[in-house]
């Protein structure tokens, strides 16, 4: 069945393919377990291997000029694996290896199940820069990142990512940047032609969001806090779920999207700009005023009750407004056409 190793600093494996019955190399030193190219290790019972966070344990192969994949086939499948970098070495199809706050440093790392990891942002500069991350390698999909405060990351791509926690600076330009997790924002987003689509709540209760030209926030779920909205004569906040609570704030431009479900004002909402609402959509003002300055496009839905809607500019109304104690006061053109006015009140 083969030897135990146990092995808590740096090692070599020389030689023909060897069998073990448990491997264990832990460390908290920054060491490396450096296998034989080509060669397979075998391991009947367990797989332990790990470092630290900012000390990982590195694992990889020989050769460096012209190097050979080493194999661990771990066929007992009982394996602790944390906090471990990994350079041209495989697991096998039969026998994955799961890792945790690890990841892979290049060469070929097949059948290794890397699990999503914070990684962190340090150095200002674009994200494709893999040395101005701390791990020194790109961040996944399924990934989480961190902004240090004080270090500005620009997108200069589209990018897609689960978790974001902003304490410096985010800049999209003109690229997209998704967001499948929760978005955390205690320092800055700033946004110029470019769009965040955030699709897991957002909170921005210490932060700010900025828009300098006609880019885009895209809000899909819970929304905390928009921060300090600077929004001057720019940008678009789209509430893209499907029930949801509209921020209280001033917005330049808003709109009311997601093919279906209700947005409900959670307070006093001014729109700079223009308001829209999707077809199939609808905006409840509850208890609270909305204001909108330049265009009201209405092809869904807006619930009037016990508040007033100001209408200052141009009103195109092809969906419904239905008044029931409340008022609309429209100083603007108003043209109902294909739309519909009812009083329910």
């Amino acid at each position: 069945s083969g030897s135990q190793f146990t092995c808590s600093g740096n090692a070599t494996f020389l030689g023909e393919d060897m069998n073990f019955s448990k491997f264990y190399a832990v460390s908290a030193d920054t060491d490396t377990i450096i296998f034989k190219g080509s060669k397979t290790y075998t391991i009947s019972d367990s797989l332990t291997l790990g470092g630290i966070g900012g000390a990982e344990l590195f694992i990889t192969s020989d050769a460096p000029l012209s190097r050979a994949t080493a194999i661990i086939n771990n066929t007992g499948d009982a394996h602790s694996v944390e906090y471990v970098k990994v350079y041209d070495v495989n697991g096998t199809e039969e026998h994955h290896i799961a890792a945790t706050n690890s990841w892979s440093l290049g060469g070929t790392t097949d059948y290794w199940d890397f699990a999503a990891m914070l990684y962190t942002f340090e150095t200002t500069g674009n994200w494709d820069t893999a040395t101005n991350w701390v791990q020194g390698v790109l961040p996944n999909d399924n990934d989480n990142i961190i902004v240090n405060v004080g270090v500005t990351l620009t997108t200069n791509g589209n990018r897609t990512i689960n978790d974001i926690d902003i304490d410096g600076t985010l800049v999209i330009s003109v690229d997209i940047l998704t967001v499948n997790g929760a978005s955390d924002i205690d320092g800055t987003i700033t946004i110029s032609t470019g769009t965040v689509d955030a699709n897991g709540t957002f909170d921005a209760n210490s932060g700010f969001v900025t828009f300098t030209d006609a880019g885009n926030l895209t809000l899909d779920s819970t929304v905390t806090s928009l921060g300090t909205l600077t929004n001057v004569d720019f940008g678009t906040v789209t509430y893209d779920g499907v029930d949801q609570v509209v921020f209280s704030d001033d917005y330049y431009n808003l709109t009311a999207g997601g093919g279906s479900g209700t947005k409900t004002l959670g307070g006093a909402v001014t729109v700079a700009g223009d308001l829209t609402i999707d077809t199939d959509v609808t905006i409840v003002m509850d208890t609270h005023p909305l204001t909108v300055t330049n265009i009201t496009d209405i092809d869904g839905t807006l619930v009037v009750a016990g508040n007033t809607l100001f209408l200052l500019g141009e009103s195109d109304i092809d969906g419904t407004i239905t008044i029931s104690t409340g008022t609309v006061d429209a100083d603007g053109t108003f043209d109902a056409t294909s739309g519909n006015v009812t009083f329910s009140d």
